[in-house]
C-alpha cells in the first residue's frame, strides 16, 4: 500500500466547506447547462455527435478517444428509449457537468481526499470560458479524470491487495492514454511531482504505474494513428520554421491577453505555488513544474502560431491543461494547507466570480442561434448550399463545417420540420448533387432520406432539389 509522508494527505473531513461549495457550484453549473442546452449542443462537434447517435443508435467516438463514452452514453440511452429530441439534447448538455460532479463526490465520499476534490472543482471553472459552451473536448474531460486518478492513487486505494486493483487501475490508465495526445504533459507533470515526494522504498511501485501509462500512450500513438492527430503533428514542423525565435510567436501575445481577461485566476494560483516552493526550498519541484509549463505553452503556441486563423473557442481547450497542472501541483506541494484560514473565503469568492464569468460567455452563442433562426426564416422551405464567403454573418458560427448538423437540430427542434442547409468553404464539391431529390447533404457525407430515422429526422419526400445560392441572383 502506498503511503505518503506529507500531512496534507491526512486532512480530516472537517473541511466541509469544500463539500458544500462544490455541491452548490455544480448545482449552478447544472442549471446553466439545462437552461443553455441549445447553445451547448447546437454547435460543431456536439451537433455532429448527436447527428451520428440519432442516425445510427451507436456511440459517436471519434479518433479513438474512447473516454468520451460516459458523456455520449446519456444521449445514446435517450435515443434507444425513443425520447423526444429536446430531452436528447438536454441529456448531452448535462452529462458533462454530471461527469465532474460525480468525480468530485467520489473523491470526497469514496476516496476521502478533500483537497483533490477541491482541485477537481476548481479545474471545472478556473480557466473555463468558451469551453463551457463547446462542451465535448476530450482533453477537458481527460483532465478531470486525471485529477480523479491521482487522488485515487494518493489515497492508497489503488493497491495490489485489492481484487479490483488491476482492472480499475489499468482501465483508468487506458482511458487517460486514449483521451488526447496532449494529456501526456499534465500527467507527466503531476505524476513526477507525486513521485518526488514519495518515500524511496515505494518509488519503484509508483514508477511502474507511470511507465504503464507511457506504454499505453505509445501503443495508442503507433497502433491507433488517425488522420486528425497526424494533421496536428504536421504542425510541429513550425518548430523548424520558427527556430530559434520561439518566443516571438504571435500567439504568445494572444495568450498573455487571455491571461489578463479570462485566465486571471491562474496568476495568483501560480504565485502561491511558487512562493510555497521557494519558502520550503523545493527548487527541483519548481524547475520540474516550470519546465513542463513553459514547454507546454511552446508546443501549443508554436503549433498554432497565427492568431488570425485560430478561434478562441478552439485554443482554450489546450490552455486548460495549464490550470490543471497548477492545481495538481498546489495539492502535492501542500500550498492549500499553507494558505491558512483565509483560503475558504478567498476560494468561495473566486468561484463566485468565475461562475458569473462563465454565464456571461453565453451571449455570442445565444446570438449565433438567433442568427440561425433568422436565416431559416429568410429561406423558408428551401434546401440550400451556400458558400460561406457569400454569407457575411456566417462568422457568427465560429466554424461552418457543422452547419448542416446544426440547422438539422435547430429546425427539427423548434419547427418540427427538418431543414437541409449547408454553409461550406468549398461548395463546388457539392454541385453534383444540385439536381438530386430526397437527399440530406452535409459537408462530410450525403444521406438518403431513408437512412435518417424518425422521430429525429422529419424529412418529406418531395420534388424540391437543392440549389446553390449566389447573392444577387
Amino acid at each position: 500500500m502506498l503511503r505518503f509522508n506529507s500531512t496534507i494527505f491526512e486532512v480530516p473531513m472537517k473541511n466541509k466547506w469544500i463539500l458544500w461549495t462544490g455541491l452548490a457550484t455544480f448545482f449552478v453549473l447544472f442549471a446553466f447547462a439545462a437552461a443553455l442546452y441549445k447553445e451547448r449542443t447546437i454547435l460543431l462537434d456536439p451537433a455532429f455527435h448527436l447527428f451520428s447517435i440519432a442516425r445510427t443508435g451507436q456511440f459517436a467516438i471519434q479518433v479513438f478517444r474512447f473516454g468520451a463514452f460516459f458523456t455520449q452514453l446519456f444521449p445514446l440511452v435517450c435515443v434507444k428509449l425513443g425520447l423526444p429530441l429536446p430531452i436528447v439534447l438536454q441529456s448531452y448538455s448535462l452529462s458533462f457537468v454530471v461527469l465532474d460532479a460525480l468525480l468530485f463526490v467520489l473523491l470526497w465520499f469514496g476516496v476521502r481526499q478533500p483537497l483533490w476534490a477541491l482541485a477537481l472543482l476548481l479545474n471545472s471553472i478556473l480557466m473555463v470560458n468558451e469551453t463551457f459552451y463547446w462542451i465535448q473536448p476530450e482533453l477537458k474531460q481527460g483532465l478531470s479524470i486525471l485529477i480523479f486518478y491521482l487522488g485515487l492513487l494518493q489515497s492508497g486505494r489503488l493497491r495490489p491487495g485489492n481484487t479490483w486493483f488491476l482492472p480499475v487501475h489499468a482501465g483508468l490508465l487506458l482511458v487517460l492514454a486514449f483521451m488526447h495526445p496532449l494529456l501526456v504533459f499534465p500527467f507527466v507533470s503531476g505524476f513526477g511531482l507525486l513521485l518526488a515526494q514519495t518515500p524511496k522504498a515505494e518509488r519503484t511501485a509508483l514508477s511502474g504505474y507511470g511507465i504503464t501509462f507511457l506504454m499505453f500512450y505509445g501503443i495508442k500513438s503507433q497502433l491507433f494513428r488517425n488522420w486528425y492527430d497526424d494533421a496536428q503533428l504536421e504542425n510541429l514542423k513550425n518548430f523548424v520554421t520558427w527556430f530559434p525565435n520561439y518566443f516571438a510567436v504571435p500567439t504568445h501575445k494572444m495568450f498573455l491577453n487571455y491571461l489578463v481577461t479570462d485566465y486571471y485566476a491562474l496568476i495568483p494560483a501560480m504565485a502561491g505555488l511558487l512562493y510555497v516552493w521557494a519558502v520550503r526550498k523545493k527548487y527541483r519541484a519548481m524547475v520540474w513544474y516550470a519546465a513542463l509549463f513553459v514547454g507546454y505553452i511552446l508546443v501549443v503556441n508554436v503549433t498554432f502560431p497565427d492568431p488570425q486563423n485560430l478561434r478562441r473557442l478552439y485554443v482554450e481547450q489546450f490552455y486548460l491543461s495549464l490550470g490543471a497542472m497548477t492545481l495538481i501541483a498546489l495539492v502535492v506541494s501542500g500550498a492549500f494547507e499553507k494558505a491558512g484560514r483565509w483560503l475558504p473565503l478567498a476560494l468561495i469568492a473566486l468561484i463566485g466570480v468565475r461562475v458569473g464569468h462563465i454565464y456571461l460567455q453565453h451571449r455570442p452563442y445565444t446570438e449565433k442561434l438567433a442568427w440561425q433562426r433568422r436565416f431559416l426564416q429568410e429561406h423558408s422551405g428551401d434546401k440550400l448550399i451556400f458558400n460561406e464567403k457569400d454569407v457575411p454573418e456566417s462568422k457568427q458560427m465560429q466554424y461552418t463545417w457543422g452547419s448542416a448538423e446544426e440547422f438539422w437540430l435547430l429546425s427539427t427542434l423548434e419547427s418540427g420540420e427538418t431543414r437541409s442547409i449547408v454553409i461550406t468553404d468549398d461548395p463546388e464539391i457539392l454541385r453534383k448533387f444540385l439536381d438530386r431529390k430526397n437527399l440530406f447533404i452535409t459537408k462530410h457525407k450525403v444521406y438518403d432520406y431513408d437512412e435518417l430515422p424518425k422521430p429525429y429526422f422529419n424529412l418529406k419526400n418531395d420534388t424540391i432539389t437543392y440549389h446553390y445560392v449566389v447573392p444577387g441572383r
